[in-house]
C-alpha cells in the first residue's frame, strides 16, 4: 500500500521554505533600496580652496639631524625585453673620518657582470639658513636670505644640481668610485651611479623573465634603502597593474656623458627631474639598518604578455578544473549506477535510505549550484559596471543601479536555490540542507581561489615623490 502522506508532508515543507525564502529576499531588497536612496547625495555647490603648487624653497638644515652612521641608497631599475637591467643608484654618505673622503667602494653580486658604468658626484648649492622676512622677491616667490650653510645630502633633491664626472675602476666584483671633490670631515656627500647588467633576470620555459635584483654591498652600514622596479612600457610585471617610467630620457644622457673627462661638470634639468624619482617604480620595496656587506634582494617576474607571465598559474588552474570535472563525472556515473541497481532490485523507497547515494547527490547539487552562481556573479559584475558607466552620482538614472541590484538578487535566488528544494523534496529535508551546505563549501573554495589570484595580480600603484602644497 502506497504511503500518500509523505508527498503531502514534503509538499507542505517545500511551500514553507519557498515562503520564508521569498520573505527574506523581499526584506533584503527593501533594505538595499533604502540604503541606496540614502547614499545618493543631494546636488550642492562646494567651494574648492584655491590651492597652488610651488617649487619648494630651500630646506632648513637645522631641522634635519645628520645621521651618526650609515648611508642612504636609492635604486631605480628598469628591465628590458631581453633580460637587461638598467640601474640608477643614488647614494648619500657621511664622512665620519678625520681626512677628506675621496673614494667609494661598491661590491656587485657575483652573478652579474655590469657594463657601461658611469658615476657622478652630485654637488648642490648652499642652502639658506636664515631668511629676511621683510624682503620678498616677487619673481622667485622667496624671501631674501641672510645666511647660508652647506647642503645636507640626506635631504630631498628638488632644484638644480651640478654633476661632476667621477672615475670608476672595476676589479672582479668591486667597483671603486673616485669623486672629484673630496668630502670634508663631518660633512655629507652624494653620488649617482649608472650601469647596465645581465644576470638579474633569466627567461623561463614559458617566455617570462623571473628576476632577483640584489643591491650592491658597501663596507659601511646602510641606514635606509629603497628599490623601485619598472619595465619598458610594452612589458607586463607580475603583481602590477599599470606602470611608470621615469628614466626613458635619462639613460641616453648617461651614455652620452661617458666621454667626459674626470672632474668635468655639467647641469641638466632632465637628470635633475629623474634624480628626484630614483627609488620609485612600479614595484617599490624598502629596507632599513643593513649591516656592512649586507645586500637586499627584490624578486618578481615580467613578460611580454599576461599569458606568458601567469602561464604556471593558468596550468595549475586548468588542471584543477579538469580534476574537479573528472570527479563530478565519476560521481554522476556512480550515482546513476547505484540508483539503477536499487531501482531494478524492486525494493520500494530504499533509494532514500542509501546514505552514500544521498551524499553524492547533495554534493553534486551543491557543486552545480555554486558553479552556476559563480558564473552568474561574474556576469552580474559586468552588468553592474555597464549600468554604472551610464549614470553619474546624483543623476536620476542612478535608480537604474538600484533596479539592477534587485533583479540580480532575484535571479541569483532563482538560479541557486531550486536544486536544494528538489533534493529536499526527493531525498529528504536534511539532504536538501546538506546540498545547501555543500554549495557554501564550494563558494568558499571559489573565494579562496579568487583571493589567491588577487594576491598574485593585485594593483600596486606606483609611488611618486611628493611636492609640497602651498596654501
Amino acid at each position: 500500500m502506497l504511503d500518500t502522506k509523505r508527498p503531502r508532508i514534503y509538499s507542505k515543507y517545500v511551500r514553507k521554505v519557498i515562503i520564508i525564502t521569498a520573505s527574506f529576499f523581499i526584506l533584503a531588497s527593501f533594505i538595499s533600496t533604502a540604503h541606496a536612496a540614502e547614499s545618493v547625495p543631494a546636488s550642492e555647490s562646494i567651494a574648492m580652496p584655491n590651492y597652488k603648487i610651488l617649487p619648494p624653497g630651500p630646506s632648513d638644515p637645522t631641522a634635519l639631524t645628520i645621521p651618526f652612521f650609515g648611508q642612504d641608497h636609492n635604486y631605480s631599475v628598469t628591465f628590458r625585453g631581453n633580460g637587461l637591467a638598467v640601474v640608477f643608484l643614488r647614494a648619500a654618505f657621511y664622512n665620519a673620518g678625520d681626512t677628506p673622503l675621496k673614494e667609494l667602494t661598491l661590491r656587485f653580486p657575483a652573478k652579474i657582470q655590469p657594463e657601461g658604468i658611469a658615476a657622478y658626484q652630485i654637488v648642490r648649492d648652499n642652502v639658506c639658513k636664515t631668511y629676511d622676512y621683510t624682503k620678498y622677491n616677487q619673481p622667485t616667490g622667496q624671501y631674501a636670505c641672510l645666511t647660508y650653510t652647506e647642503p645636507n645630502y640626506y635631504d630631498y633633491y628638488y632644484g638644480a644640481n651640478t654633476y661632476k664626472k667621477a672615475q670608476v675602476a672595476l676589479a672582479n666584483d668591486t667597483l671603486t668610485v673616485t669623486i672629484p671633490s673630496g668630502i670634508a670631515s663631518q660633512k655629507t656627500g652624494s653620488a649617482l651611479v649608472y650601469y647596465r647588467a645581465f644576470g638579474y633576470a633569466k627567461k623561463n620555459s614559458f617566455g617570462a623573465y623571473p628576476y632577483t635584483f640584489e643591491t650592491v654591498k658597501v663596507d659601511d652600514t646602510i641606514r635606509a634603502l629603497r628599490v623601485g622596479i619598472s619595465t619598458d612600457s610594452d612589458l607586463v610585471m607580475k603583481g602590477v597593474i599599470g606602470g611608470v617610467d621615469y628614466f626613458r630620457e635619462t639613460a641616453p644622457l648617461m651614455e652620452s656623458t661617458k666621454v667626459m673627462s674626470f672632474g668635468s661638470s655639467f647641469t641638466n634639468t632632465s637628470i635633475d627631474t629623474s634624480l628626484q624619482s630614483i627609488g620609485y617604480g612600479a614595484v617599490n620595496k624598502e629596507a632599513y639598518n643593513l649591516m656592512p656587506l649586507d645586500a637586499y634582494t627584490v624578486a618578481g617576474a615580467y613578460a611580454k604578455n599576461p599569458v606568458a607571465l601567469y602561464a604556471k598559474e593558468l596550468v595549475i588552474g586548468v588542471a584543477t578544473v579538469l580534476v574537479l570535472l573528472v570527479l563530478v563525472v565519476f560521481a554522476g556515473v556512480k550515482i546513476y549506477k547505484v540508483a539503477h541497481r536499487v531501482k531494478t532490485s524492486g525494493v520500494e523507497g530504499s533509494t532514500k535510505g542509501h546514505v552514500g547515494l544521498n551524499i553524492a547527490i547533495s554534493a553534486l547539487s551543491g557543486f552545480l549550484s555554486s558553479f552556476a552562481g559563480s558564473v552568474f556573479i561574474v556576469l552580474a559584475y559586468f552588468v553592474l559596471q555597464l549600468v554604472s558607466s551610464w549614470t553619474y552620482s546624483g543623476d536620476i538614472l542612478s535608480i537604474m543601479h538600484i533596479f539592477a541590484v534587485l533583479v540580480i538578487i532575484g535571479l541569483a535566488a532563482l538560479v541557486m536555490l531550486p536544486p536544494h528544494f528538489i533534493v529536499g523534496a526527493k531525498r529528504g529535508m536534511w539532504w536538501g540542507f546538506a546540498s545547501f551546505v555543500f554549495m557554501l563549501f564550494w563558494f568558499l573554495f571559489n573565494l579562496l581561489v579568487l583571493g589567491l589570484i588577487y594576491a598574485t595580480v593585485k594593483y600596486n600603484p606606483p609611488f611618486y615623490p611628493d611636492n609640497p602644497i602651498v596654501y
